[in-house]
């Protein structure tokens, strides 16, 4: 065994270094991959023999105290398990930051979304590799003992200290120089070896996981605005939205422009998303200056609001809001194939060049049916302070105001997390229980140095101890805004108030389909499909997945009202 062990160490490295060259067209990279996995490999070794050999801690696997040695074939078993467990971990992070760096984001950025979309799965993955090999320190076989030991060991410090703590931060001090001498991410051709987005696979995790529907890009119908698409890009784990292809014409504001029409799309597979981001590219994809997005608008018609029987605002964007993600893991919102949504948004051109067919995108972070993944059904919610369908702003009056509006949910469950929107010269927002007077959420904005408001606090509710705060349909719930207008003049369009935020409905509750006959549902489908005039509009607040326009529900159990505030 001991004359073997090094070719077999060299066989597997010098296999790892030609695979990752050709995949990456870094000379950096692989070398680095190869260090770190030899670390993890000997971090393996150590507790190995600091635990069988020398004895530290070996009365709790049953030991009496130490042991002469090692079963020789241990080292060898484990090297090479470990060495491949590694390896994925590390290619899956690096494929993700070099997929950020051909999109034009900056080496930071790029690290920093790669790992976003990377750090939950490989510490999902790598929690259940560790309770698998632990698990075998429970049998008398003193040989499987010795291996689920050294795996365990190698897999907790290779998926946390090494995988998304060294690996990274050697990343960011190598810069551009990851990619020398000229791999796919700076010259901007696409590598020669193409790691999809769910490259864990080869694990023995795979063995838990359903299929993925289909093995590429789907496209969806065109919907009612030809040109308009929807498909799955299973490369990127996302569900993407085109709409229709229009030319930008130098310095063109969005009121001189002719804005793409709104589609209504079908939902290509089942699935669940967790985040989200909106672009504008051109024919070829690549990506457009942020400026030209003014907002993006998701609807789903075939439900209603939690709130209110209009449809269900699933997500909205400016240019400002940059990418939206919650913990995967946790939370992601169903769709179902079939389901409709309606995609709107509205774009400028301040900008010197024109861009001929250029296309809004939305890329949806995607997660396909059948992973044991997300552990809760979330969906977006808001309630407003206006009335239920329309633009959402109202007359600021001089001096103090306040503006409440009271309504009830339709469905039973949790507000997991929830943040507000008002505009200048607002001074607080809250949402209570008006049933037991319970304050839910109570937060003053957040000013900058001219004295305009620049955010809201978002407040999150579940953590180790609990999930959020359960709401019922027995019980009625008021947003309030309250303003201090110190202009002595009425200010149209001055005023604005909503909270908004996730949702986790009671386990077996159906989220509402929508009512097709309430009058309020067809008012709204009206406004957001632009048949009488208006754009929506976004809600710029920093809850994830929150949108921005919203309606009550009517009758007697629902009203606003405005009041001076002496």
């Amino acid at each position: 065994m001991g004359g073997r062990f090094p070719g077999v160490v060299a066989l597997v490295v010098a296999g790892t270094l030609v695979a990752l060259c050709a995949g990456f067209g870094s000379a950096l990279i692989p070398v680095k991959a190869v260090l770190l996995n030899l670390v993890s490999v000997a971090a393996a070794f150590g507790a190995l023999v600091l635990v069988f050999q020398d004895g530290f801690g070996a009365r709790l696997f049953g030991l009496s105290g130490p042991l002469s040695g090692v079963f020789p074939v241990v080292p060898i078993l484990v090297f090479c398990t470990v060495f491949g467990l590694s390896m994925d971990y590390e290619v899956f992070l690096v494929a993700r930051v070099a997929e950020a760096r051909r999109a034009g984001l900056a080496e930071g950025d790029a690290l920093a979304e790669g790992l976003a979309r990377t750090a939950g799965v490989i510490t999902s993955a790598a929690a259940i590799m560790i309770v698998v090999f632990a698990a075998f320190t429970l049998g008398d076989f003193l040989l499987i003992k010795m291996l689920g030991f050294a795996l365990a060991v190698a897999v907790l410090l290779d998926a946390t200290v090494v995988r998304l703590a060294i690996g990274p931060a050697l990343l960011r001090l190598a810069g551009r120089w990851n990619w020398w001498p000229g791999g796919s991410v700076a010259s901007g051709r696409r590598p020669l070896l193409q790691f999809p987005a769910m490259s864990h696979r080869s694990l023995p995790l795979a063995l838990l996981l359903a299929l993925d529907p289909g093995d590429g890009a789907h496209p969806g119908p065109l919907g009612d605005a030809a040109g308009a698409r929807i498909f799955t890009d299973l490369g990127r784990s996302a569900l993407v939205i085109d709409l229709a292809p229009l030319d930008l014409p130098a310095n063109t504001p969005h009121h001189e422009l002719a804005q793409p029409p709104v589609a209504m799309l079908e939902i290509p597979a089942d699935g669940s998303i967790h985040g989200f981001r909106v672009e504008v590219v051109d024919s070829a994809g690549r990506e457009l200056p942020d400026e030209l997005i003014h907002h993006f608008n998701l609807i789903d018609p075939d439900h209603r609001e939690l709130f209110l029987p209009i449809s269900r605002r699933l997500l909205a964007a400016g240019r400002e809001t940059g990418p939206v993600r919650l913990p995967g893991l946790l939370f992601g919102l169903p769709l179902k194939r079939g389901e409709h949504v309606v995609a709107s948004g509205m774009v400028e051109n301040l900008t010197s060049a024109t861009y001929r067919r250029a296309r809004v995108r939305l890329v949806m972070d995607f997660t396909p049916a059948g992973r044991p993944w997300p552990l809760f059904r979330a969906s977006p919610w808001q309630m407003d302070v206006a009335f239920p369908v329309g633009d959402k702003s109202f007359t600021l009056p001089p001096g103090r105001s306040s503006r409440t509006y009271e309504g009830s949910p339709a469905v039973p469950g949790r507000i997991v997390g929830l943040g507000g929107h008002m505009h200048d010269y607002g001074r607080l927002i809250e949402f209570v229980d008006a049933t037991t007077g319970e304050v839910i959420y109570h937060a003053a904005p957040v000013g900058d140095s001219a004295g305009h408001i620049a955010s809201v606090p978002v407040s999150r509710l579940y953590g180790l101890t609990g999930l959020g705060v359960h709401i019922t349909p027995n019980h009625k719930y008021r947003v309030s805004v309250y303003y201090d207008n110190p202009t002595g003049q009425s200010i149209p369009d001055g005023g604005m108030g909503v909270v908004g935020g996730l949702f986790v409905p009671d386990r077996g509750v159906a989220w509402p389909a929508a009512d097709r006959t309430d009058s309020l549902y067809q008012q709204d489908y009206r406004h957001y499909m632009r048949l009488v005039g208006g754009h929506e509009m976004p809600l710029r607040m920093l809850m994830p997945m929150s949108a921005h326009v919203g309606a009550h529900e009517h009758g007697a159990a629902h009203a606003h009202r405005e009041k001076p505030t002496p």
